[in-house]
This record gives C-alpha cells, sequence and structure tokens, in this order.
C-alpha cells in the first residue's frame, strides 16, 4: 500500500498484486476517481466551509482573491468558479446578498444610523452602501426605516 495526494486530500492506494483480477482492478480504480471528484471537497476545500465563512465574516473586508490565495491556497478564478458551481451565484453576489440581509436587520430591528450600519457590514464607503442597498431593495436605507416592516 502506498499513500498518494493529490489537491490536499490522502488516498490509499492498495498494490497491484493485491487484486485477483483486472476487473477488481477497473473497479477499484473507478471508486478511487469517484472520491477524488466529489463536488464539495476539490483542492481539499469545502465550499460550504466558503459560505460558513462569509456567513461568519461578512463584517470583514473581504476579497475573492485573498480569500482564495491566502486562505484556501486556490487559483482565484478557479475558486471562484467552484462557489459559484456550488452557490449558483459570484463570491460578489453572494457577499453582497449577506451584507444587505444584516443591513436590513440592523435597520430594521436595532437603532443604528445608517453610516453604522454600513460599517458594521462591511462596507467602507457609505454612499456605495447606499447604493448598493437601493439597488437591491428599491428603496434607500433610510426610506425603508420610514417603513413600517413589522414582519421582518
Amino acid at each position: 500500500m502506498c499513500a498518494y495526494s493529490h489537491t490536499g486530500r490522502l488516498v490509499t492506494m492498495r498494490s497491484l498484486g493485491s487484486f485477483e483480477s483486472v476487473y477488481e482492478i477497473d473497479l477499484y480504480l473507478n471508486e478511487r476517481i469517484e472520491e477524488l471528484n466529489q463536488p464539495d471537497q476539490k483542492d481539499g476545500c469545502s465550499m460550504q466551509d466558503v459560505v460558513d465563512y462569509l456567513n461568519e465574516n461578512y463584517f470583514d473586508f473581504i476579497s475573492l482573491d485573498a480569500l482564495a490565495r491566502e486562505k484556501y491556497f486556490m487559483n482565484p478564478r478557479y475558486f471562484g468558479k467552484l462557489f459559484k458551481d456550488y452557490t449558483g451565484c459570484t463570491f460578489s453576489q453572494y457577499l453582497t446578498q449577506i451584507r444587505m440581509e444584516h443591513a436590513r436587520d440592523y435597520l430594521a430591528k436595532e437603532n443604528y444610523t445608517v453610516s453604522q450600519v454600513a460599517y458594521m457590514c462591511g462596507y467602507n464607503s457609505v454612499s456605495y452602501f447606499i447604493q448598493t442597498f437601493k439597488k437591491v431593495y428599491g428603496e434607500t436605507p433610510k426610506q425603508f426605516e420610514k417603513t413600517d416592516f413589522c414582519d421582518i
């Protein structure tokens, strides 16, 4: 037996002498290939881990490039493709969605200013936050605060 590491995962390989037929070898190799091709575990990176990380750290400055290279040691383009395949949206669309959901909750349930909410949700520019909020919800944060959203 030997250990083979591909994409950060350890795969145990049997020696050819331990098989009784070519069919067994074929079956065994197909099982190993299937293990390596599991969609959530490519490159030793679970996309659910990435989603969890974004949900827990949405308020920080997060870029796809930095996250891919520094945390998951992956090519950013490939990382972005895996992320989109997993979530159905791009990295920035997903991060914006999370930030906007939190912003809406803060504005509806807490007594924060728009500036405070912008910074709490990871935006360094209040005007960009307002622009993004309006694009997502069709109204500015101030307009949203004035409406009665008891069901949120």
